[in-house]
């Protein structure tokens, strides 16, 4: 099967293609440390509000509780707010982490790592804002290839991706949003490469078609010798 970029009703862009791998390493809502400091404040607020319901908690001699409707409506509201600030911030660290290119960073990082302890692999790798786009290109690869779930696995790529791959029998990559999304999204940049393994010369024109659907310019790759 040639591989082919096909244009979905919404405007997305997609291709296809049996033997190029394509693959979207996952990326993280918020990075560690920001999860550390949020998950930090969030229990010492709920601390805070465990220490402060104590009093009314309490029962008198009589077994009414002490706890008075006014009591309770400012507990209560101290709540409400506290949720919905704390549901702000974690938005607020989402965007900034993903947004300010910090995920798309610690992805790569992660995908160098793998790269380096599997030396026999060469990785094209893309900042496409939406994932990291990671393409194997030191030979063709058959979805029912067992090195498939293997890089699945060291990429962390999205749950299923390497079982749907197979079923198919195709890679599918997004290489353009939705006509909604489209003229807001920043462009796509070439990443430097993982691994000095040449390209294979039957992949070439393919990865080229990938390269300039996702409106980079065209660059030599090096390939392995034919002879």
């Amino acid at each position: 099967m040639p591989s082919a970029v096909q244009t979905l009703p919404n405007g997305m862009q997609v291709m296809r293609s049996a033997q190029l791998m394509m693959a979207d390493a996952a990326l993280s809502d918020v990075g560690p440390v920001q999860q550390r400091r949020f998950y930090g404040v969030m229990a010492a607020v709920a601390v805070v509000l465990l220490i402060a319901a104590q009093p009314g908690a309490a029962y008198n001699n009589g077994g009414t509780s002490t706890w008075t409707p006014t009591f309770w409506g400012i507990w209560f509201s101290v709540l409400v707010v506290a949720t919905l600030v704390m549901t702000r911030w974690q938005k607020a660290l989402h965007d900034a982490y993903v947004e300010g290119g910090m995920a798309v960073r610690d992805a790569e990082a992660r995908v160098r790592a793998w790269g380096a302890r599997h030396p026999e692999w060469s990785l094209q790798l893309y900042d496409t804002k939406w994932s990291l786009r990671v393409v194997a290109t030191q030979a063709p690869m058959p979805t029912h290839d067992p090195r498939v779930a293997q890089l699945a696995r060291g990429i962390r790529a999205a749950p299923f991706w390497a079982d749907q791959c197979r079923r198919n029998g195709v890679y599918v990559a997004v290489v353009r949003l939705a006509d909604v999304d489209a003229p807001h999204a920043p462009p796509v940049k070439r990443l430097a490469p993982v691994g000095n393994a040449p390209t294979h010369p039957a992949l070439l024109a393919e990865l080229q078609q990938h390269d300039a659907a996702l409106g980079l310019a065209p660059v030599a790759h090096p390939t392995e010798s034919t002879t």
